[in-house]
């Protein structure tokens, strides 16, 4: 009994540190090393099945603008705003994660482009909307790239690439507009 007991409470600690390991501590969204396991494992899976899904490839326009002007700590109360946002806006079934500074993934499993685009377009809605700290309000701007499988590319790491390069050209035209990878 013991030992059994020792088990469960070693079992439980380890599944708690995995999941901390996936998770982002500011946005509580997952991170990059739970993105590569699900590239690694789920997205197979999905190719198997031939199931569609798009990629959502998602930078905040003006993140820097606010930490020079208000700090850090206001940058990062507006990361925790977008990700809450972000997570009332996607579907049960999407995955938010927090890429990396001011970059999310939004995996859409099951998702077509068009409605990845609806999607896309929902996300600049709901964010452009004033993100308040302190005494303080900020507008910021969201530049959505997508790309989906079996459209853009049948390999999920291609699949992010190409999302984050149709992001990255709108971007560079302004910001605040959604891109799909088959318009470039």
């Amino acid at each position: 009994v013991l030992v059994v007991s020792h088990l469960m409470r070693f079992q439980r600690e380890l599944d708690l540190r995995t999941e901390e390991s996936r998770t982002d501590p500011l946005t509580k969204a997952l991170n990059y090393r739970y993105l590569e396991d699900w590239l690694n494992f789920e997205f197979p899976k999905l190719a198997a099945e031939n199931t569609p899904c798009s990629f959502v490839f998602i930078d905040l326009d003006g993140l820097k603008r606010i930490n020079d002007t208000f700090g850090h700590e206001a940058g990062d109360s507006v990361l925790v705003d977008v990700t809450k946002a972000l997570s009332a806006t996607t579907r049960p079934q999407d995955v938010i994660i927090r890429y990396g500074g001011d970059e999310f993934v939004i995996i859409c499993p099951g998702t077509d482009i068009e409605t990845a685009e609806a999607i896309g377009k929902s996300l600049i809605a709901v964010c452009s909307t004033p993100v308040y700290y302190k005494d303080s309000s900020f507008n910021i701007g969201l530049s959505v790239g997508i790309a989906s499988y079996p459209e853009d590319s049948t390999v999920g790491r291609d699949l992010i690439r190409l999302a984050d390069w149709a992001m990255y050209h709108r971007k560079k035209c302004g910001g605040n507009i959604v891109c799909k990878a088959s318009d470039l």
